[in-house]
C-alpha cells in the first residue's frame, strides 16, 4: 500500500528548511511517527482518501473515454493501437 509512503513524504516536505539532514531521512521520520503516534497514524486519513476516489473515478474515465470518442470520430487523430509487428 502506497499511503504510509505518502504520510511519510509529506511530513519531509514539511519539515523546517534548517533541519539537519538526517532527520529529514525516511528510516528516521518513520520511526519517530511510530513512537509519537503509532502505526495507526500512517492511515489516517486514507478513508476519506478512498470515498472521494470512487466519484472522482466514475467522472473522470468515461468523460476521457466520450472525448476520446468524439476527437476520433470527427478526425482530430486517430486511437492509438496495440500492434507489435514482428
Amino acid at each position: 500500500m502506497i499511503y504510509p509512503f505518502d504520510v511519510i513524504k509529506t511530513k519531509i516536505q514539511t519539515t523546517p528548511i534548517n533541519t539537519p539532514t538526517e532527520k529529514t531521512r525516511m528510516l528516521y521520520i518513520t520511526r519517530q511517527i511510530m513512537k509519537q503516534h503509532g502505526w495507526r497514524f500512517f492511515f489516517r486519513g486514507l478513508g476519506v482518501t478512498v470515498m472521494r476516489a470512487f466519484p472522482v473515478n466514475a467522472i473522470i474515465f468515461p468523460t476521457y473515454e466520450l472525448t476520446l470518442m468524439q476527437l476520433t470520430s470527427n478526425g482530430f487523430g486517430t486511437p492509438v493501437m496495440n500492434e507489435h509487428k514482428i
